[in-house]
């Protein structure tokens, strides 16, 4: 009903081909909970598909109708209760895979554009080349806005990764 043009054998097919390839790839999928007809059998599909891919991002929503689209005009649109209860399960579910998922960068070095100074904390933070943001301490003076910096990595969580600047 979403008009994808693929099942998911074959999504899950050309995942293993992009891991196979590139081992150490950072997978982020957006979702969209309580789509018009969703049953308790596919969102536990969804559910699994989590499990299988191993994602390091989510970026999910709960679906809302869009006027003038077929989508708004079904029949079977899915309880609001129900959407946010399953929009909160997945995010939990993903917190716990995606932080062990981002265990493999402990003790790394990554290169971070630096972004922001923060007064309140002494910390900059910027986002890797997986796009997940970075805090981490140094002089002032040593990180220039819009520059690359290597970053060694030692805390780190599904969303946020926390480092010192490698001199």
């Amino acid at each position: 009903r979403m008009n994808r043009g693929y099942t998911r054998e074959e999504y899950l097919a050309k995942i293993a081909m992009i891991k196979s390839h590139l081992p150490n790839v950072a997978l982020s999928t957006d979702i969209i909970v309580g789509f018009p007809g969703e049953t308790d059998q596919d969102f536990e599909d969804t559910m699994s598909m989590l499990e299988e891919v191993r994602y390091e991002t989510i970026y999910a929503f709960k679906y809302s109708p869009r006027p003038f689209t077929k989508a708004a005009q079904f029949l079977d649109q899915v309880d609001e209760d129900i959407k946010q209860a399953r929009l909160e399960r997945l995010f939990a579910r993903q917190k716990v895979i995606g932080t062990s998922v981002a265990q493999k960068y402990v003790n790394q070095t990554a290169e971070v554009l630096v972004e922001k100074f923060h007064e309140d904390t002494a910390k900059f933070s910027g986002r890797n080349r997986e796009n997940k943001l970075v805090y981490f301490n140094c002089d002032q003076d040593k990180a220039v806005m819009g520059e690359m910096v290597q970053i060694k990595l030692n805390e780190i969580s599904a969303h946020v990764m926390k480092g010192e600047l490698v001199q």
